[in-house]
């Protein structure tokens, strides 16, 4: 039999979910998925569900949702100049242009890995309005939709500082040398969207390590289990971290299970996801 208070947080759920233009809405089939999905990894605890847990991804449905970080030096990617590892396994619900990671201060202050509806996967970097790095796969090539994918930007490639390689399943999409340097952009680190585009899909396992992780291909030697943060892992998402305030769905926050201790927070309506998962 369930407590009051587990009752109350039903009653206060819909209170906050009351919306006075009905049609502004998320469609029924996506508000039952997210209402679903808040009560699983919320309110059921001890009654079936858990708060977190493994089989927990994150789920971006394309419009402006993203998970935040305020301003710190771990997001000048490789201190600036140095080698550094972005990596995590995504799910894309269609093949078109989708913002994975980046920092915006203004148009001309900012970096971005995104996915391009025509040339693949891209990433550019612009510091006081010059265009320091801008480079992409070219074509989409390979890629499919509802499919899980390891995905990892690596500067450090072939252990030369500053060759760069983007890899799927371990192999190589884009490959470039460039001796430029990340800038200090003033600005949230952002997971999903940026304004240039906004991530429509699950993520999970979101890694950055201010090391290359890998300096060649390997394919034969992918991640099979949730990572273990260690000295050089400046920020890692497993998904089911332990909430600190809010309701997944609705703004939450968390902390993140790297060495530094980032706060993250849900924006618009990125939540916690059972429905597709990786570990």
């Amino acid at each position: 039999m369930w407590s009051r208070n587990k009752a109350n947080l039903y009653i206060q759920d819909a209170l906050a979910d009351f919306h006075y233009d009905p049609k502004a809405l998320p469609s029924p089939p996506v508000q039952y998925r997210m209402y679903r999905d808040k009560l699983m990894l919320t309110h059921l605890v001890g009654f079936g569900g858990a708060a977190g847990g493994a089989g927990t991804s994150y789920f971006f449905d394309g419009s402006s949702d993203a998970l935040t970080a305020p301003d710190h030096a771990d997001w000048i990617l490789g201190g600036g100049t140095g080698v550094f590892t972005v990596d995590w396994w995504h799910r894309h619900s269609s093949i078109g242009s989708s913002l994975y990671f980046g920092m915006e201060e203004d148009g001309d202050n900012r970096y971005n890995c995104f996915f391009h509806a025509s040339n693949g996967i891209t990433f550019h970097e612009i510091d006081g309005a010059s265009v320091n790095i801008n480079e992409n796969q070219g074509a989409t090539t390979g890629w499919s939709a509802l499919t899980w994918y390891h995905m990892a930007l690596i500067r450090g490639w072939g252990g030369v500082t500053d060759d760069w390689a983007f890899t799927r399943d371990g192999s190589t999409v884009m490959t470039f040398s460039n001796a430029s340097a990340i800038g200090n952009h003033a600005d949230l680190f952002r997971i999903g969207s940026t304004g240039q585009a906004s991530m429509d899909g699950f993520t999970q396992e979101f890694r950055l390590s201010d090391i290359a992780r890998w300096t060649a291909d390997f394919s034969a030697s992918l991640p099979t289990v949730e990572y273990t943060s260690d000295a050089n892992t400046q920020l890692l998402i497993h998904c089911n971290e332990t909430i600190a305030s809010g309701t997944t769905g609705s703004g939450a926050t968390f902390v993140d299970s790297g060495n530094t201790g980032h706060t993250m927070t849900e924006v618009n309506q990125t939540i916690r996801s059972s429905a597709q998962y990786k570990f």
